[in-house]
């Protein structure tokens, strides 16, 4: 997908206006005090509204605007990585990085991949298809996004901080069930590759005959990552959908074992998926649950008993009683809502 054949003019507004001098900007790779004054422009004269964070145009507008969370020289290397990957044959939707911002091209109509998943057992099973097999296309162009940054003289990629952000999830469960929880640090010692992100929710499907889903939020790619956890994230992101039919034991075993055996397949050790599932839920549960309102609650009810099974069933951790008391925990949090 190169820049000739896409460009940010897909869906091209009036060409007087200041959206189409934004747009001409961006393809014109201004730089970017020039992008932020036509931003400014597209916002005062109503050409451009914030959701969520995110500039978009009134109705059937050409992209979305977003402001990442990263430092100048990670915005640096993502426009350099999205620039390449233009060049390349992978579904992913177009990206530019202008003005401190990240401009994608709108797929209007467009669904994630977590609706998808939760409409039946055999839908979940593709969607986990198309995130591992997208996981692994991007593993086979590692080496080449790599040398595209070390070409550019961009500073060296971050890695991801997975220990850290460990020590401070554990910090939070300990304070929550009021005990000590033993559980092995994540053991990042296989393969790591950029990080590109695998969950459902950075797919978007238009529903166009068989079309593959296409991939949006590269914005992680400024950081490298272990294999197993991006494995993990594409198997165990909320809502997770566990294959089988049979008990919340077995299902959660069975889907233990695919991460297990497609972490080894990219380069993972054995045994590093298992250490970077402890890290996903445990993060996920104590961020959910410490926030306030509907879909947060949510969030840490589903994936209470994922955690509590982990804890139990993962021979390095057999955790019975730290597991006990997060069941307990999600007990009593739900007879308070119903009084």
């Amino acid at each position: 997908m190169s820049d000739a054949s896409v460009g940010l003019t897909t869906r091209q507004a009036d060409e007087g206006s200041a959206l189409s001098a934004l747009v001409r900007a961006v393809e014109a790779r201004a730089n970017d005090a020039s992008v932020n004054r036509l931003i400014e422009a597209c916002v005062a004269a109503g050409e451009l509204r914030d959701e969520h964070g995110t500039l978009v145009p009134p109705g059937d507008g050409p992209y979305r605007i977003k402001r990442p969370d990263l430092s100048p020289s990670q915005l640096l290397q993502l426009g350099v990585l999205v620039d390449r990957i233009r060049g390349l044959d992978l579904p992913v939707v177009p990206h530019w990085v202008a003005g401190g911002r990240v401009f994608t091209l709108q797929l209007h109509k467009a669904i994630d991949l977590r609706e998808v998943a939760g409409r039946s057992t055999a839908l979940a099973q593709w969607v986990h298809e198309q995130c591992l097999e997208s996981l692994a296309e991007f593993c086979e162009h590692d080496a080449l996004l790599r040398t595209v940054l070390t070409e550019a003289e961009c500073a060296p990629v971050l890695g991801f901080p997975v220990s850290d952000r460990h020590l401070i999830a554990v910090a939070k469960l300990e304070g929550l069930l009021r005990t000590d929880v033993e559980v092995p640090a994540p053991m990042p010692g296989g393969r790591a590759t950029l990080f590109c992100d695998p969950k459902p929710a950075n797919f978007l499907l238009t529903g166009v005959g068989d079309e593959r889903p296409k991939r949006i939020d590269l914005d992680l790619m400024t950081y490298t990552c272990p294999v197993s956890l991006q494995v993990i994230l594409a198997l165990f992101s909320h809502p997770v959908q566990l294959p089988g039919t049979g008990s919340l034991d077995d299902r959660f075993a069975e889907a233990r074992e695919e991460a297990a055996a497609h972490s080894l397949d990219l380069g993972a050790l054995p045994g590093e998926s298992d250490t970077m599932l402890v890290y996903h839920l445990i993060r996920n549960f104590t961020s959910s649950y410490a926030v306030h309102g509907t879909e947060a609650g949510t969030k840490a009810q589903a994936l209470a008993p994922l955690l509590a099974c982990a804890l139990e069933q993962i021979p390095a951790i057999a955790a019975t009683e730290p597991a006990r008391r997060i069941r307990r925990l999600i007990e009593q949090k739900r007879q308070g809502r119903a009084r």
